[in-house]
C-alpha cells in the first residue's frame, strides 16, 4: 500500500464467530482518481463502436481482460481486401451447401431456379469472431464495394418488377455488409462517400415508402437507426475530405430537416464551408429550423412546395409533429363554444402540398377525430379543454412527392438540377 493511499476501515461481523472484524482496502487519493478517470476516457475513445452488433470488445475468457478493438471492429487492425466478386468464394460455397441462398440471388437455368454466383452478394457478419477470422480474400476491394452498392440499388431496389417491400430486408442486410467491409479496411476516400450517399438515400426512401408496412416486413425504428448511422458517417467523411459537391449540399439540407428543431443540426452551420452555407437550398432548410424554434408552423407548412424530392421525404419524418403542434395552436386560438371553423379552410392551412388538398378532406377528419373535436360534414368546432396531447397524426404518402419520384426511384432522388 503506497503512502499516498488512504485506508478505509469497515466493521463487519464474521459469519461464524459473530465477532466484529476490520476490512481494510486502499482508496485512491483524489489526484489518482482523476488520473484513473482520464485513462478510462482514453480507452473509451479508442474503442469507437460503429455497429453494436459486431464492433464491441469481446472477453477473451473468464477473469481476463478484453482484447483491444480498433475503429474498424477488428482486433488486428485494418486489412486490404482483394476479393473482386460481390460474394467471396468461401461464403458462396458455404451458403450453397447449406441452402442459405436468397430468392433474389437465384437465376433461371433450364427453367429451374438455381443459385447464380453473379447475383450472390456477401451478407453482413454479426459476430466479432467471424470478422476477426477474415483474411484479404474474404474482403471486397473498394471498387467492388461501389459496384455492389450500385447493383443493389439499380438492379434490385429500382427494379419495377421486384416488390420493394420484398427486397428491402435483403438490400438492407447487404448494404450493412458493404459498410462493414469499408470499416474493416478503414477506407476514407471518395468511394466511401459515394457508397454512403447511396445507403442514406435508400434508407430515406424506405422510411417514406414502407412506413405503413407491418413490423415483420419493415421496422421503422431499425431503419431510423441505420439512417442515422449512415448520415453520421457521411457528414464526417464530407468534413474530413473537404468535399464540396451538389450532393453534399443536398445531404446537409436533408440532415437539417431530418433533425428538425435540433440544436445540434443548427450548430453544425458554424463548421460548414461558405459555399454550403450560402446555398439557397441550405438557407431555406436553415430558415425552416428557425421557424420551428419560434413556433411559426404555418410558414413551415407553406414553404415545402418547392423543395427537392429528397428533402420532402426527409421532412416527411417530422411533418406529423409539425401538424400536431399547429393543430394544438389552432385549438387554443380558435377555442369557442359556439363558433365553427370550415373544414376546407383547415385542409388548406394544414396540407402542405397543393396537389393533395383536393383529396385530403377525409384524411383530415380521421386525423383529428381523436382530439375530441366536434366535427360535422363541413365544419369543426375547436375545444381546447377537450384537446388531448396523446393524439398522434400518422405519417402518410403524398401525391406531390409520388409524382416527382421518377424511375429510377432511388437513383433519381440523387439527381440535382
Amino acid at each position: 500500500m503506497t503512502s499516498n493511499q488512504s485506508v478505509k476501515q469497515v466493521e463487519t461481523c464474521d459469519q461464524h464467530s459473530q465477532q466484529p472484524r476490520q476490512i481494510l482496502w486502499p482508496i485512491p487519493a483524489p489526484q489518482e482518481r482523476y488520473s484513473c478517470h482520464d485513462i478510462r476516457t482514453e480507452n473509451l475513445k479508442r474503442c469507437v463502436t460503429c455497429d453494436d452488433d459486431w464492433s464491441r470488445s469481446s472477453q477473451s475468457g473468464p477473469g481476463k481482460e478484453g482484447d483491444k478493438v480498433f475503429e474498424n471492429g477488428r482486433k488486428n487492425g485494418p486489412i486490404k481486401g482483394t476479393c473482386e466478386d460481390m460474394c467471396p468464394a468461401k461464403e458462396a460455397h458455404l451458403r450453397r451447401t447449406n441452402k442459405l441462398v436468397d430468392k433474389l440471388e437465384m437465376g433461371q437455368e433450364s427453367g429451374v431456379n438455381t443459385p447464380n454466383p453473379r447475383r450472390m452478394v456477401k451478407k453482413f457478419l454479426n459476430s466479432t469472431f467471424k470478422v476477426d477470422g477474415m483474411d484479404s480474400h474474404d474482403v471486397r476491394t473498394p471498387s467492388t464495394l461501389l459496384a455492389t452498392t450500385k447493383y443493389l440499388i439499380t438492379r434490385i431496389a429500382d427494379d419495377p418488377e421486384v416488390d420493394f417491400s420484398r427486397s428491402y430486408e435483403f438490400i438492407c442486410d447487404r448494404l450493412r455488409g458493404v459498410r462493414q467491409d469499408l470499416m474493416i479496411q478503414d477506407i476514407h476516400d471518395e468511394t466511401r462517400i459515394q457508397i454512403l450517399e447511396y445507403c442514406t438515400t435508400f434508407h430515406l426512401y424506405a422510411s417514406y415508402e414502407l412506413h405503413n408496412c407491418p413490423p415483420q416486413v419493415y421496422d421503422d425504428h431499425l431503419n431510423g437507426k441505420f439512417l442515422r448511422e449512415c448520415f453520421g458517417q457521411l457528414l464526417s467523411s464530407y468534413a474530413e475530405l473537404k468535399v464540396i459537391t451538389c450532393r453534399r449540399i443536398l445531404m446537409e439540407s436533408a440532415f437539417l430537416l431530418m433533425d428538425f428543431g435540433s440544436a445540434e443540426a443548427l450548430d453544425r452551420y458554424r463548421y460548414l464551408p461558405n459555399s454550403v452555407r450560402k446555398n439557397k437550398t441550405y438557407q431555406l432548410c436553415q430558415r425552416l429550423n428557425f421557424l420551428a424554434f419560434s413556433g411559426n408552423y404555418h410558414c413551415i407548412l407553406h414553404s415545402l412546395e418547392n423543395l427537392h424530392s429528397l428533402l420532402k421525404i426527409a421532412m416527411n419524418l417530422r411533418l406529423p409533429t409539425v401538424m400536431e403542434l399547429y393543430f394544438r395552436a389552432l385549438c387554443h386560438g380558435f377555442n369557442s363554444s359556439g363558433g365553427k371553423f370550415p373544414l376546407e379552410k383547415l385542409v388548406e392551412i394544414l396540407i402542405p402540398y397543393n396537389k393533395d388538398r383536393d383529396n385530403s378532406l377525409e384524411w383530415i377528419k380521421e386525423a383529428v377525430i381523436n382530439t375530441r373535436a366536434e366535427i360535422d360534414e363541413e365544419h369543426l368546432r375547436f375545444q381546447k379543454n377537450n384537446y388531448t396531447s396523446d393524439h398522434k397524426i400518422p405519417r402518410r404518402k403524398w401525391k406531390s412527392i409520388d409524382d416527382e419520384i421518377v424511375e429510377p426511384k432511388i437513383m433519381g432522388l440523387l439527381w440535382v438540377n
